[in-house]
């Protein structure tokens, strides 16, 4: 009910069931989010999936489906709940959720302009940010190139021929089928404009078979370093990338781009940790299937979040580099070995002291 008493909405909440009702009015209907054809939803119904699965996806593209109705009577819905279907071919709008919840977050926005309306869902839902000035130029993507050489060739060309270009995207890294990276690879943008070049050297029995095998480490300067996904199982390797860094300065940073089988999730994601403190640097780790996770140095988790196959996930904090060089990147497993020969040691002592405390005990045995 408005200012003037007049009754713009009701909305019906079953109590058996997660079904909301809300009257349509007489007035075309608006919103639902992208990939839908035409501009007035009454009469439609919509399962709220996104994907490329939509009928329209030729004319209107992916569905990209957002839970916002408006209507020029004056009013604005926005439904807070997951999964849910809306049905809006009867005087009554329907939405319908295969999930029960303790609660349904329904939003109902009044305002006499669809502007006020739109400012209503901007307060509820938050106001973009604006992009980069760079995100909103051209930019030159491609899948399949042959090399290194060609990547650059590309920027180069751009330029001599004075075509305005942004960003180049290049999409061949990881299962890519034909181009210059064919396996796993990392191509990395310095901030002084040198291109760094990584490719993975530890590959996945019988799925990565075939792939480019690297051959040294991802070292790319001012103490940063990349490794990709399995390379953070083995420690002589990372011990390797930590002494080489050594050998430059130090190593503080190391960046993980991974792809994990979510149930693996967990002991990768800890491996990486305990990589990073026996080399002396940060671990920034991005898994698909896994976890997103930051730990320093020491071991401590700075932030971690679940990933899925497709879905975007993201941690924001604020990453100590590491000292550096640790004691067990300059000596290895010395101290292991050490306490092993030491162990053995004390395991004969004491088999030879028994014997010489016993000698009749010895002669009987035999």
């Amino acid at each position: 009910m408005d200012e003037a008493q007049k009754v713009r909405q009701e909305i019906q909440f079953d109590t058996d069931s997660t079904t909301i009702r809300f009257r349509l009015g007489s007035q075309p209907l608006f919103g639902m989010g992208e990939g839908l054809t035409g501009l007035d939803r009454r009469g439609t119904r919509d399962g709220m999936r996104n994907g490329e699965g939509s009928r329209g996806l030729r004319t209107a593209g992916a569905r990209l489906p957002i839970p916002w109705l408006i209507s020029p009577e004056g009013w604005g819905i926005f439904v807070g709940q997951p999964f849910g279907s809306f049905d809006l071919t009867k005087d009554l709008g329907i939405v319908r959720s295969s999930f029960a919840t303790s609660t349904r977050n329904v939003y109902l926005i009044i305002g006499d302009t669809p502007a006020e309306l739109l400012r209503g869902y901007a307060d509820l839902t938050g106001y973009p940010h604006l992009p980069p000035l760079w995100a909103l130029g051209y930019m030159q993507s491609h899948r399949t190139l042959a090399s290194r050489d060609e990547v650059l060739g590309i920027a180069k060309t751009f330029r001599e021929k004075k075509l305005p270009c942004d960003a180049l995207i290049y999409l061949g890294t990881g299962f890519c089928p034909s181009g210059w990276n064919t396996g796993h690879g990392s191509f990395t943008f310095n901030e002084d404009g040198r291109v760094a070049t990584y490719t993975k050297r530890h590959h996945i029995p019988g799925l990565e078979s075939g792939y480019t095998v690297g051959d040294g480490p991802g070292l790319l300067g001012a103490g940063e370093s990349v490794a990709i996904c399995k390379d953070m199982d083995f420690q002589r390797t990372l011990r390797s990338d930590a002494a080489a860094g050594a050998r430059t300065g130090s190593l503080g940073v190391m960046l993980v781009p991974a792809w994990d089988f979510n149930a693996d999730g967990w002991m990768h994601a800890r491996m990486a940790v305990l990589r990073g403190v026996e080399g002396g640097y940060a671990v920034v780790r991005a898994a698909a299937n896994g976890l997103v996770t930051v730990s320093d140095s020491r071991g401590r988790l700075l932030g971690s979040r679940p990933s899925g196959k497709s879905a975007y996930a993201s941690v924001v904090v604020d990453v100590p580099r590491g000292p550096g060089a640790t004691t067990y990147v300059r000596i290895g497993d010395v101290f292991g070995w050490l306490a092993g020969l030491v162990g053995l040691a004390l395991l004969g002592w004491s088999a030879v002291r028994r014997l010489g405390s016993d000698p009749e005990g010895v002669a009987r045995g035999l």
